[in-house]
């Protein structure tokens, strides 16, 4: 305000100077102006009379000027007192700005909500939950104990509403409210505390993997991943895929979950990885397409057992050459396993070991359950062949007594092994029942019960007198029908097979005891690259592979994905019917019939309801080796078998097992087991034994 009263002064008196110094008729008009000027500065509004007296004082000044040089003597030097006389008076009427109101101008329009703007991340972050997300995403929820970590990072826990626990949250739309990525979002529930808690934990956006390592870890290594708490140890590149070496890093045993494995990766077959592991570190190859697409056609070579009793039977999804054992060299014959449904290659596979038999002079006593339809094409090539329920349960009759003419030949020549000799008294009998499985389901439980007898028999006892038992089925689910220990036990001495099963949990079954981790071995599948869910939708037709013979060589607690060498029924024969077909040739039993077999199981009262004891003991003695009333002749030390079975279980004091009674009666009188199986029926049907539980037998006291 200062500076105005300075400078305007000193511009009114240049001005006024300039009008009076003008001629005087231009001061005249100069005046003329000035009285117009004055006159709409008095008119104007406030703002605008400022600028106007400004430049109608000056104006108005030249004319009073012009007129007092009408009576004085024109000049300068009465110029000059006139014009800063007119300067002071002008000071004085120079009017005043008005002062500026503190009270800010009403205004019409309407007042607007203010707009919250939040200081901090912590207050903005709740200020959003009020507002949006716990509206609409989590509604009814606040946001507690925020704990920032800086950027977008952040800890917190979700309080729900009261007395009810935190609703569900679905990560896309609070990503989305966050302005995050969805992977930064975790909830986890809070130890200890009530559902009424969820802690929300925000992480910095994940850095996308650059190396193999940083896309495992971030794929499937992970506490919840599908091989947790692994590392990847070597890796290396083939021309199938990518092969990669695995070990646990902490104390646990390894697992991995290949159908997780392959939704995380992207595969659409989780057979085309393959898992083999030990303990704690394992081999994975992911293979671009399934490996073992097609096999090519079994050879005389592959079929030939090799010295160390082994031969050919298909290749390993690596590319390397299956090999089974036949015979052990130093131990014997062995016992095998093979399980798969139908149309899975189970009689492919029978085709060809039955084949390499009788290559290696090997005896084949081939078994079928379903009725000749399983195995046909080895009947009149194998030394006995068998068909339906009570056909293979009459060949296990004959194999129990060639069980024992074999036992009591050794023993004569004080042989313990028929490997120890450098000539065997006798050949290598191997004997096959396909579907074996339909034994347990037959409505004859005599039938169900001899035939449990004889193979736990033949399976405990049989490796050193020369007998190998091979038992097919849909399954390795036979606690029916054996002993699941004694099947895994003797399966490990000899070869197990697992083909394509009919469902997850068939599979988990028949792998327990054989793989530490059932979760390692996926389920084949029917078709390979055959038709997806996308196709299923939208009716798209692709050709069809068939996985027949796929499977899994179990041994070493490993299971290797394999593919049994290819034949055509034709084929099959062909290599069956090369060579010459081993057989036993006479032997000091009869051959057992089916109708012999029916008579023996017959109800009781057959033959003794015409008083004829004595020809049902010689049946009995024929088929079994022993009269039927042997359970009540007496042992070395005079005891009947009745009378031992009462004193071991009255020794022992509590219930015992039927196999460990047996044994134990069968040692102290030096007699068959099934002698004393007989006497523990009988006993139980005189009521002098009773059975607490399945398979046990103890005094009624």
């Amino acid at each position: 305000m200062r500076a105005r009263w300075i400078t305007t002064p000193i511009t009114a008196a240049g001005l006024t100077t300039a009008a009076a110094l003008m001629p005087p008729a231009a001061s005249l008009g100069a005046g003329a102006l000035g009285g117009i000027a004055l006159w709409a500065a008095a008119n104007s509004a406030p703002e605008k009379k400022i600028g106007r007296w400004r430049v109608a004082l000056p104006l108005a000044g030249a004319t009073a000027l012009e007129a007092v040089t009408a009576f004085a003597d024109p000049g300068l030097p009465t110029m000059l007192p006139a014009a800063a006389a007119w300067c002071g008076g002008t000071i004085l009427l120079w009017p005043r700005r008005p002062k500026r109101s503190t009270t800010a101008p009403a205004s019409t329009a309407p007042a607007e909500t203010p707009v919250r703007v939040p200081q901090t991340f912590e207050a903005f972050l709740v200020s959003l939950w009020e507002e949006h997300i716990g509206v609409s995403i989590a509604p009814g929820t606040r946001l507690a104990n925020i704990d920032h970590k800086g950027g977008t990072a952040f800890s917190a826990i979700i309080v729900g509403p009261a007395g009810q626990p935190v609703p569900k949250i679905d990560l896309r739309e609070l990503a989305a409210a966050l302005g995050v990525g969805q992977e930064c979002l975790k909830l986890r529930p809070i130890s200890g505390a009530s559902p009424n808690l969820v802690r929300l934990i925000c992480g910095p956006p994940a850095a996308q993997p650059t190396t193999l390592e940083e896309m495992w870890q971030l794929q499937a290594a992970g506490a919840n991943g599908p091989a947790p708490n692994t590392i990847i140890l070597d890796h290396k590149a083939t021309d199938a895929g990518v092969r990669l070496m695995l070990e646990r890093t902490d104390s646990e045993p390894i697992s991995i979950n290949t159908r997780r494995l392959a939704t995380r990766l992207d595969v659409d077959d989780p057979t085309r990885i393959v898992v083999e592991a030990d303990l704690t570190r394992a081999v994975v190859s992911l293979y671009d397409t399934h490996p073992l697409e097609s096999v090519r056609e079994a050879t005389i070579e592959d079929l030939t057992v090799a010295d160390d009793g082994t031969i050919a039977i298909g290749v390993a999804h690596d590319g390397t050459v299956i090999r089974i054992p036949l015979i052990d060299p130093t131990g014997g014959a062995l016992h095998s396993f093979a399980a798969g449904c139908t149309g899975s290659g189970k009689s492919v596979l029978a085709y060809l070991v039955i084949a390499a038999e009788r290559l290696s002079g090997i005896v084949s006593w081939v078994g079928d359950c379903q009725g000749g339809t399983s195995l046909p094409e080895v009947e009149g090539l194998v030394d006995r062949y068998a068909t339906g329920v009570e056909g293979v349960v009459a060949m296990l009759l004959d194999l129990r007594q060639e069980l024992r003419w074999r036992t009591a030949v050794m023993a004569q020549m004080k042989l313990g092994n028929i490997a120890d000799a450098a000539i065997p008294p006798f050949p290598y009998l191997s004997v096959s029942i396909d579907e074996f499985n339909m034994i347990g389901r037959h409505p004859d439980q005599k039938i169900r019960n001899l035939a449990r007898e004889i193979v736990e028999d033949v399976v405990s006892i049989g490796r050193k007198v020369g007998i190998g038992f091979r038992i097919l089925g849909q399954s390795l689910l036979l606690k029916d029908l054996l002993d699941s220990n004694l099947i895994r036990e003797q399966g490990r001495t000899g070869f197990a097979i697992l083909l394509r099963v009919m469902s997850e949990m068939t599979k988990r079954k028949s792998l327990e005891g054989f793989v530490e981790d059932p979760s390692l071995v996926s389920n084949i599948r029917r078709d390979l690259g055959g038709t997806t869910i996308d196709d299923v939708f939208y009716g798209r037709e692709k050709a069809r592979i068939s996985s027949a013979g796929m499977g899994y060589a179990l041994s070493d607690n490993r299971a290797v994905l394999m593919r049994v060498f290819h034949t055509t029924a034709k084929r099959a024969r062909a290599l069956l019917s090369h060579g010459y077909t081993p057989v036993l040739g006479e032997r000091p039993y009869p051959v057992t019939t089916v109708e012999a077999l029916r008579t023996l199981l017959a109800p009781k009262g057959t033959a003794a309801a015409r008083g004829d004891k004595a020809e049902e003991a010689k049946f009995a003695e024929d088929l079994h080796g022993e009269p039927l009333d042997q359970p009540e002749t007496a042992g070395d030390d005079g005891r009947s078998i009745a009378d031992a079975i009462v004193a071991v279980l009255a020794e022992e004091g509590e219930p015992m097992r039927r196999k460990d009674l047996i044994a134990a009666v069968a040692s102290l009188l030096d007699c068959n087991h099934g002698s004393v199986d007989n006497g523990l029926k009988m006993l139980v049907d005189e009521g002098r034994l009773i059975k607490p539980g399945r398979g046990m037998y103890a005094l009624p006291n």
